[in-house]
């Protein structure tokens, strides 16, 4: 009797075990582009090369974005491209004029949908694109301390002067009193990804809109300008550490677990984006 006890009893610690690993599985998938424009299709089990993006320089990979199966970009003659990843076609969006934007200047592509693009114009001006008719706003944000900024349907996450991650909703200009660099919205608009810089590190954080709390993920050492990616169901979040010094790899963040749930090997990556998640 004790011995069919104990049988049944791994049997089911066993079931518990397999259940656990099923449910623990990370599945993603990550677009990224090297230096040369190589495309590399990268999930938990293996990566994939696909075709490079012709024609475009290291400057144009690394200030371009990914939306709905293109990668947007700005080339040399300050014409607006979508490159469609899958037909391989490109098509220009908008021609800017040479009086208002010189050419050979250092613009990126900030964010896309399907209604407006936001561009960058070194060292902190920001414009607005309305797709339907092409035209051209400025947005005005007199606190902004760089271009890096993230896009949500309310407004803008931007770090201001006094190094706090702020928002603009168009009108207002307010600080949410959190120290910060990089902010990064999720798509539900319920977290803010952030970098925090510390003597020789740099730390990932997490805030919480809802309840204004910050949690710590990870810190960096030898490294900078972590940048960072959401994937579409704001439940994950990838990194890519940048160092003068050697590659480094991809990490994989699960927003719920609020820790690092993957860690590729080292790869050459200027630009990526979550790809179908």
């Amino acid at each position: 009797m004790m011995k069919i006890f104990v049988t049944v009893s791994i049997s089911f610690l066993l079931i518990i075990i397999l259940f656990s690993c099923v449910q623990d599985k990370i599945t993603f998938s990550i677009l990224s582009i090297d230096e040369q424009g190589g495309l590399n299709l990268f999930t938990a089990e293996k990566s994939v090369k696909i075709h490079p993006i012709p024609f475009l320089d290291r400057h144009q990979l690394i200030g371009g974005y990914f939306y709905d199966g293109c990668f947007y970009f700005m080339d040399k003659d300050n014409k607006i491209f979508k490159y469609n990843i899958q037909s391989q076609e490109r098509h220009v969006l908008v021609s800017l004029n040479e009086k208002d934007f010189p050419k050979n200047d250092r613009y990126k592509i900030r964010f896309v949908n399907e209604n407006i693009i936001i561009f960058s114009h070194y060292p902190r001006y920001l414009y607005k694109i309305e797709r339907k008719n092409s035209k051209i706003i400025p947005i005005r944000i007199s606190n902004n301390r760089n271009t890096n900024i993230s896009h949500s349907d309310n407004g803008i996450y931007y770090s201001n002067y006094g190094g706090e991650i702020a928002f603009f909703d168009g009108k207002v200009e307010k600080s949410l009193g959190i120290k910060g660099e990089k902010p990064t919205v999720s798509p539900n608009g319920r977290y803010i990804a952030f970098t925090s810089q510390g003597f020789l590190s740099e730390k990932i954080c997490i805030l919480t809109l809802d309840t204004n709390k910050v949690k710590t993920v990870d810190r960096f050492y030898s490294c900078s300008n972590n940048r960072i990616r959401w994937s579409s169901d704001s439940r994950l979040l990838s990194l890519h550490p940048v160092s003068e010094f050697s590659l480094k790899p991809f990490f994989i963040i699960d927003v719920q677990k609020m820790e690092i749930v993957y860690k590729s090997k080292k790869v050459d990556s200027v630009n990526w984006f979550f790809f179908g998640n």
